[in-house]
Order: C-alpha cells, then structure tokens, then sequence
C-alpha cells in the first residue's frame, strides 16, 4: 500500500522539477547577468538587510494511511479525504536554506473493522472482527529545514518558481472515536464475552514530515504555494486497529499563499526568496562593504582626534628638542662645559672633576682601584701608531700597577709586522712606544722618568700584514 504512496510523490515531484527546470531555462545565463548588472542599488537598502520572514497558509486534503484494508490496487487508503489545513512561518536564511515552524489541523475518517480475542467453549482463543466506522482529528506542531532544490543548481537564474524540499520534526496530539456502522453511536459493547471499545483520547506520538514545496511568484510580496507532504508518525492506533509495527501516516497536499513580510513596508528591500544565488551574495557583499566603511570612517574620526591632540603637544615636543641640540661650548673637550670649567685648557681626555680641574694621581689611582698582574698589550692597525678605543682598558691597568707601587719603572717595547722596509718599520715601532708613553704621561700622570722607550722593529714572521706582530708590550720591573 505504502509502495503506491511513494511511486505518487515521485511523480508529483518529478512533474515540480521539470516544470521549473523549463522555467529557467528560458532565460540564458548571459540574459540574467545582463539584468543583474543594470540594476541599480539603493543606498538605503546597502545599509539594511534583506527581508528573511514569510507566513504561509495552505489548505487541501489529507488521507490517513492506516492498517485498515483497501481494495486490490487502489491508490489511497480506505479512508475518506477530509479538508485539512496548515500554517508554517519561516525565516529564510539565504536563497537555499531556511528554517520553518508549522501547525497542521488534519481530520480524519475511514472505515474498516477491529478485530479482537475471544475465548469459546474448549479454552480456545479465537480472532474475530467486528466492523467499524472510525473519525479522529489531529493537531500537529514541527519544525523544519526547507531547502530550495533550483538554487542548488542554478546560481543566477530569475525566481519565478521555487521548489523546495522539505523535512523536519514534531509532536501530533489526536483522538479517534470508533462508530457502529451506519450510525452516530459510539461504539462501546460486549460482543462474544469480550469487550469492544476501540475509541480512544489524548493520543500522543512524534511525527516527522516529508514533502515538498511548489511557489510560483506573481508579485514580489506574494507566492502561490503548493504543499504535498507525507507525515510519518510513531504510534498505530489512530484508525483504532493496532497490528504489529505497521505504524499509521498521513498524505497531504493542499494549495495557499505565501505573504513575505515587509516587502510592502519596505519596497527598497528585496526578500531572499526573491533573489538568486549570485545575486544575494552580491548584495551582502556591498552590504558589508558599506559596513566596514562607517567602520573606517569611526576609526578615521578617532585618528583625527588623536592628530588634534598631537597638533597641540608638538610645539612643546619642538621646544624640547631644540634645547637638547643647543649646542654647549667645551674649548678643551674633556666633557665640561666652558661655563663651568675652571681649568679650559686641560689635555683632550685627561680625568677631571665636576668643575673641569685636573686630578692627581693619587685621585687617579682611587678611582681605577686594583686590577691584578694581567699585562695585555696594545695593538695598532697596519703602518699607523694611533691608539683605538679599546686600549684604554690596558692603559688603566698599567696605570693602576704603577700607582700601587711607586718603584715600579715600565718599559715600553714596540713593534711591527714584516710588511714595509726595515728602515720604516724601525721608525713605526719607536712611534708606537712613544705614543703610549704619551697617553700615560698626558692622561693618566704617570711620570715621565719612570717610563722607558724602546723600538724593537719589525718581526721574524709571516709575510702579510699580521695583526700580533703591530703591538706595543709593556714590561715592569723595579728600579
């Protein structure tokens, strides 16, 4: 019986798809792009959303497909078609999914028989049948997905037609009141010792339908909509017969209209149903762009505040400056401003005091303290006898030593690579000697009588220019 019912929804929704297939076709891809792309957007609608909610109202005949007989190779089950009506209110998410709710009042009526047990003489259990006619209502609330099968396929393409699949889940709260045949008396007796009342209320059960959605678009608030669902349920007692698991459904299909809210109130704004794939994600896209433009235009008025704030501070910021690169005069460039230099002609680097004044040795000797017997030499760059920066570490040890033990004498021997003649390596090496003898006697106070100078030439080595061998060595002995 159930077999009939499908092959039935099959057609139907075959005959749906190629109608609206047809439909579509009429119009090229290129046509549709074309439209696409002379029309003009709104303004106003960039700024708001596109309408979403839609209310339908359908209303048809239902069968209830139940477990009493029909005759050999009829259609529908042997109940009577009554008129049944629904209500679904959906949000439509984008041209393919939406999410709906429904209401369906669906009575019901048929007849068929009951069959009970009895026992006869012997202890026997017999089954037996008794007929009946049998009417019941349902009221039915579910939720669904619905899915508009065109879109899936067609990305731009106008929406005169709509097919929708629909599928969701629910609860059916009925009652079914069993006859005798013929009459309106309820039917509650005993018959062969047993007792025969089918009739039941408050009946409850799950139901999950299926079906599908015709809607054909005339006007841009308005659908014409063709609903056919089959609704399964979980219980099998409403035709009051129960017969194993074979529970009992319910074939609807009705017409109506579906009303999209707020296409009137706000003409500038198209609703989803009415949009094609290609279209909706267009418009949202310029939707969002204009959305992160008031963005930027925000972030834009705060940037221009902090620009305000900063325009006020940077006079100040400039003053700063300018009195930081003020130019303070020190004629001798031992680090103390003219202005307070009481001794302005002190050697470039010698230790002075806060007002300029040269110190003494033994002032020296407390500020460079102890550093042990460590004697590192001081080494030069090719052909030159001037002193870098990293010989001052030395020149303080050696300071130190000689300021902690005044018969201490240095001796400072200098030499050279092989690079250069004899004559000019001879030279370099006495240069080096006396520069440092120099740096001691100038900057650190170290008497001259105490130091000695010696150039021993260049060196017995490699060839090349040769960084060891462009040294001074200090040797210290006692007088």
């Amino acid at each position: 019986m159930r077999k009939n019912y499908v092959v039935c929804l099959c057609v139907l929704l075959l005959c749906g798809v190629t109608s609206s297939a047809f439909a579509a076709k009429k119009n090229s891809r290129k046509e549709i792009r074309d439209s696409l792309k002379k029309t003009e957007v709104d303004i106003r609608y960039l700024r708001e959303k596109c309408n979403h909610w839609s209310i339908a109202a359908h209303v048809g005949v239902g069968f209830l497909d139940g477990d009493q007989s029909q005759k050999y190779n009829h259609i529908f089950p042997r109940t009577f078609a009554k008129c049944s009506f629904g209500v679904d209110v959906e949000y439509t998410f984008n041209p393919i999914f939406g999410l709906y709710l429904e209401y369906m009042r669906n009575p019901y009526a048929g007849k068929g028989s009951y069959e009970y047990y009895f026992k006869a003489n012997g202890g026997y259990n017999y089954l037996q049948k008794t007929p009946i006619e049998f009417k019941g209502l349902s009221h039915t609330v579910n939720v669904g997905l619905s899915v508009n099968m065109l879109n899936l396929f067609y990305r731009y393409r106008k929406q005169v037609v709509g097919l929708y699949v629909n599928t969701g889940l629910g609860m059916a709260f009925y009652e079914t009141t069993a006859y005798e045949p013929g009459t309106t008396d309820v039917m509650d007796k005993i018959l062969n010792g047993a007792h025969i009342a089918p009739s039941f209320k408050n009946g409850r059960c799950m139901v999950i339908p299926v079906g599908f959605t015709l809607e054909y678009n005339p006007t841009r608030y308005l659908a014409i909509v063709w609903n056919s669902q089959y609704r399964l349920h979980t219980k099998d007692n409403w035709d009051c017969m129960q017969k194993a698991q074979n529970n009992d459904n319910f074939l609807y299909t009705g017409l109506g209209l579906r009303w999209k809210i707020n296409s009137v109130k706000y003409k500038e704004r198209k609703h989803v149903r009415d949009m094609c794939a290609g279209e909706f994600e267009k418009e949202m896209g310029v939707a969002m762009a204009a959305a992160n433009a008031l963005t930027i235009n925000n972030i834009t008025n705060k940037i221009d505040t902090l620009a305000d704030r900063v325009d006020k501070i940077e006079p100040q910021v400039n003053e700063l400056y300018n009195e930081s690169q003020r130019i303070i005069p020190d004629s001798d460039l031992d680090g103390v401003p003219d202005t307070r230099d009481r001794e302005p002609n002190t050697p470039e680097g010698s230790f002075v005091n806060y007002y300029g004044e040269a110190l003494t040795a033994e002032e020296i000797q407390k500020i460079l303290g102890d550093s042990g017997d460590n004697m590192p030499a001081i080494y030069f760059e090719l052909g030159s006898s001037s002193l870098n920066a990293q010989s001052a570490v030395v020149f303080a040890d050696i300071a130190r030593k000689m300021y902690k033990d005044k018969n201490l004498k240095l001796e400072l021997r200098g030499y050279c690579d092989y690079v250069g003649s004899e004559a000019f390596n001879q030279g370099l090496s006495v240069r080096r000697a006396e520069t440092v003898r120099n740096e001691l006697v100038a900057k650190y106070g170290i008497d001259a009588k105490r130091i000695t100078v010696i150039g021993m030439g260049r060196i017995q080595g490699p060839t090349d220019n040769f960084l060891p061998n462009r040294r001074c060595d200090f040797l210290l002995k006692k007088k």
